[in-house]
């Protein structure tokens, strides 16, 4: 069963392909389709695909069904023998969305980075100018190269 992980709302949820989740509240008609282009993640049975952080071309579209609030929290403060005791409520604003499709980008190949002069750190930088020539400056990425 295909599923991915998706950041929506400072969250991140595992979606599957008709699952009915309920995200922070998005500017979205109900009845009309939201798309998530945050992918962290995706699995196919033994393939897994993650990105670093995202998964690029990677979406996940779904129907917004409701626009609604959740459950009511209540903080109530009370300090014993002050006579003081306040209370303070508020609900989250959601929208329930259903899951319709996860398509994952066509995938690239990745480029070849080129080794840092310091063998013990390698450089994350794909053209490091330390790797092509000696007379180049330092690497500035942390590399020390």
């Amino acid at each position: 069963m295909a599923y991915a992980i998706i950041k929506t709302g400072g969250r991140q949820f595992r979606v599957a392909e008709g699952d009915t989740i309920d995200v922070d509240l998005l500017d979205v008609d109900p009845g009309k389709t939201a798309t998530f282009g945050e992918v962290l993640m995706f699995a196919d049975g033994k393939d897994v695909t993650h990105g670093s952080p995202l998964i690029s071309g990677a979406k996940v579209t779904a129907e917004v069904l409701e626009q609604r609030k959740d459950k009511k929290v209540v903080a109530f403060k009370y300090k014993r023998r002050k006579g003081y005791h306040r209370t303070v409520g508020h609900r989250r604003k959601l929208t329930r969305v259903k899951i319709k499709s996860i398509s994952v980008g066509a995938k690239k190949s990745a480029a070849k980075k080129s080794a840092c002069r310091n063998i013990a750190k390698r450089c994350s930088v794909i053209t490091c100018p330390a790797a092509t020539s000696p007379n180049a400056p330092k690497c500035r990425n942390y590399c020390s190269g």
